[in-house]
């Protein structure tokens, strides 16, 4: 019910679409309803009063706002809430963001921790058993900010260039934050993708020189446009403010900024299939568990991802269970050992004949104990010259690490993998 103080026109508009009242949208000292049905559902609302101006103010009055929906609402896990609300308040994760949540795509009665699970036909993999979708283990983001840009004005173009950015696995996510005179319909950012338009920013949810807080705007572009908008090798974004938007209408600097997220593979799916690496292993695994560390009573485990086909040259290492925050050296050999605590080691030296050291390919674990080491089978390091892997060898691969335990800085080894190329 809104009403207003002398004759006044307001527009609602929903996901920035205004309504159409039919021309009926004029309000009055008398309390009128304003409501609308959308089918498709919409996230975000806004009332705006169209006729008021300085010196000739509108001012009104609203009460009793009400959302209601209808349809079945959907409970996946039968906690009484509603999926959308589950992720919405947190009490469900929703990692791909497809509006389930997380624990009604696995499959009922997986023995996976996080459970129990409630999805019965159709669900997403967990090839692994660890309770997380394959497809939220498989893609990272790196994120590239621009800092402050500014001033913000009509007639100066901003822009901020990504210089080879990553292979984008999913949606591209376009964030901005802005300082600027950027208060009327008529004051907006066009934006631009290597001369390919996205429409306008903060058109109809900025306002002039917000304090202390900024306006912020999103939007996200599919993964294959682009992949092909920015074929040429670098994304360069470019903000145009419309003719109305004054950069000195605020009494600081305006400046607006970028964050731009892309979802890339990550380094549990090294080759990019969508598929965690530690599912689809090469070679044979020997001389396991490794030895605790300080970190896992039964050691680090090493496997081979890619592919066993030395002409490809797609072969990386994936190690976990290490101590966190530690150095990991992938050591090679000819044949396969079982050497107990090598000059004074925590762990076993699983490998034998000429041995190794791949320095160039020097990983840190992180703080979660795992690491991925690509390796070129062009240049596979031996105690005299590199040598180039050929179809119809076998190789052994270990890794090496550095661990801090009872006080001390100590070494180890992982449990090793012997790999046949073709």
């Amino acid at each position: 019910w809104i009403q207003s103080t002398g004759s006044g026109s307001i527009e609602l508009r929903l996901d920035g679409v205004p309504v159409d009242f039919g021309g009926n949208s004029h309000t009055t000292s008398t309390p009128q309803f304003f409501g609308a049905i959308q089918l498709a559902g919409f996230s975000q609302f806004e009332w705006e009063e169209l006729e008021a101006a300085p010196g000739d103010w509108k001012y009104l009055f609203a009460d009793d706002f009400t959302f209601a929906f209808g349809g079945t609402i959907i409970d996946c896990n039968q906690n009484g809430l509603g999926d959308a609300l589950d992720i919405a308040q947190g009490t469900s994760t929703d990692c791909n963001g497809n509006h389930i949540p997380d624990e009604c795509e696995i499959l009922q009665g997986s023995s996976a921790p996080g459970g129990p699970f409630f999805c019965q036909s159709g669900c997403d993999p967990d090839c692994n058993q660890n309770g997380i979708l394959d497809a939220c283990e498989v893609i990272d983001y790196q994120e590239f900010l621009s800092g402050a840009l500014g001033p913000v004005g009509s007639g100066t173009d901003l822009t901020f260039t990504i210089p080879g950015p990553p292979q984008a696995m999913g949606p591209v996510v376009v964030e901005l934050s802005a300082h600027a005179n950027l208060g009327g319909s008529d004051e907006y950012l066009e934006v631009r993708l290597n001369g390919q338009s996205l429409g306008n920013a903060f058109e109809w949810n900025g306002s002039d020189c917000p304090s202390p807080d900024a306006d912020f705007f999103s939007l996200a572009i599919p993964a294959n446009q682009f992949e092909l908008w920015t074929a040429s090798g670098s994304a360069v974004w470019t903000l145009t403010p419309s003719q109305e938007v004054d950069a000195g209408d605020c009494s600081g600097a305006s400046w607006v900024s970028f964050a731009v997220r892309i979802p890339r593979p990550s380094a549990l799916d090294i080759n990019a299939d969508g598929v965690p690496d530690s599912c689809e292993s090469l070679g044979t695994i020997y001389c396991t568990p490794g030895q605790p560390n300080s970190a896992h009573p039964e050691g680090a485990s090493i496997t081979a991802v890619g592919s066993g086909q030395a002409s490809l040259n797609q072969l990386a290492f994936s190690v976990e269970g290490l101590p966190p925050n530690q150095f990991t050296l992938l050591i090679n050999g000819e044949a396969a050992a079982n050497v107990p605590f090598p000059a004074g080691s925590l762990g076993i030296l699983c490998l034998g004949g000429s041995i190794g050291r791949h320095k160039e390919d020097l990983a840190f674990s992180g703080p979660q104990g795992m690491t991925q080491i690509p390796v070129d089978l062009t240049q596979i390091p031996t105690p005299s010259v590199p040598i180039t892997l050929q179809a119809g060898e076998t190789r052994y691969f270990q890794a090496w690490y550095r661990d801090f335990w009872n006080g001390s800085s100590q070494n180890n080894f992982s449990d090793a993998v012997e790999v046949l190329f073709y």
